[in-house]
């Protein structure tokens, strides 16, 4: 990881953060075609924006170099409008300042903002990427996204006309190997962790990634109260056993994650 990298926090966006992605916005319009639109728009359009994506559940990270520099941001909303068919998908948006790209910010945004995907019952993500943008799309690529649409000439920009590519992730299948690793490294601390005053950094990370992924599954499945109680205790567990760094956590964590994945697999949710 970079200097420049380790530097930078992601967090959600705020009403000041605004002048720091207009900056971004309006440099990736007057410089690209991953946004078609022509003209830089007003400080007081993208206020409007975020306080509308505020209003309606969605998140805006920010990648925050310190002292509220913006670095980049990364942005969910409605697929094709807000026709209701199309509710469990989701489209978003990623921009990174033009001084900051290449050393793993853009990386870090769009895989923050996943979990935000998830607890929001969303069931795939896509991206509307110009057919051009190779640097894009291989990036998106790498993170897990797959071509699924090309729309020949929808766009005109720069005096040409655009194509664009549709990459999708379906969000329950690449959360699920994240579901995987955490159990085995629950299963790995219970083996190797003989004294309770024993918690490897990776044990650690892994009972918070199967935390954060259950805590959003609970937002996707509710035909179940039993299991709805099983999820919150499960982050009870992984969080208590956290802080008491005590090595039952690791039984505790693999028999509940077992439990969901025969719950998940009965009712279809993978």
């Amino acid at each position: 990881m970079s200097g420049r990298e380790q530097e930078v926090t992601i967090r959600e966006a705020c009403i000041e953060d605004v002048p720091g992605i207009l900056r971004i916005y309006n440099e990736v319009v007057a410089s690209s075609t991953a946004i078609y639109i022509d003209d830089p728009v007003t400080l007081e359009n993208r206020e409007t924006w975020l306080r509308e994506q505020q209003k309606r559940g969605y998140p805006v990270l920010v990648a925050d170099q310190g002292s509220g520099e913006i670095a980049g941001f990364c942005s969910l909303s409605d697929w094709r409008g807000a026709w209701p068919g199309y509710r469990f998908t989701v489209e978003h948006s990623v921009h990174v300042g033009a001084d900051c790209r290449g050393v793993g910010i853009g990386r870090r945004l769009v895989e923050a903002i996943f979990p935000y995907a998830l607890a929001l019952g969303k069931h795939v993500m896509i991206g509307a990427i110009d057919a051009s943008n190779d640097a894009s799309l291989k990036f998106h690529g790498r993170l897990g996204f797959r071509e699924v649409a090309h729309f020949r000439e929808v766009g005109f920009k720069f005096g040409r006309w655009l194509g664009l590519l549709g990459p999708s992730l379906d969000g329950h299948r690449h959360f699920y190997r994240w579901m995987n690793v955490a159990a085995d490294q629950a299963s790995a601390l219970q083996r190797d962790c003989p004294t309770a005053s024993c918690l490897p950094a990776a044990g650690a990370s892994g009972g918070l990634a199967a935390g954060f992924f259950m805590l959003s599954r609970m937002a996707v499945v509710t035909a179940d109260q039993p299991y709805q109680l099983l999820r919150v205790h499960l982050v009870a567990v992984i969080v208590a056993g956290i802080l008491l760094r005590h090595r039952a956590m690791g039984a505790a964590v693999g028999d509940h994650v077992g439990r969901l994945r025969r719950f998940d697999r009965h009712h279809g949710n993978f």
